[in-house]
């Protein structure tokens, strides 16, 4: 039986790694995923984006009208 304070510790020696996409990268799957017309499966394919993260990004895009990354100070 595993006590509950283990499965905690466990959890927060995970160290979760975040890559950044770029806006460059941003911009880009806009373009191929309306401009181009290619289903987002394929542009983040293309592109060497998680196909989630690409999703996200197109439905920030369709709600905000944009995907540049802001720098927080």
């Amino acid at each position: 039986k595993i006590k509950m304070s283990k499965l905690k510790q466990c959890n927060k020696n995970k160290q979760r790694r975040l890559d950044y996409i770029s806006n460059e990268a941003r911009r880009a799957l806009v373009r191929l995923v309306f401009t181009e017309r290619l289903s987002i499966r394929r542009a983040s394919k293309l592109l060497l984006i998680n196909y989630t993260t690409a999703k996200s990004l197109i439905t920030k895009y369709t709600k905000e009208g944009t995907v540049d990354r802001v720098n927080k100070v």
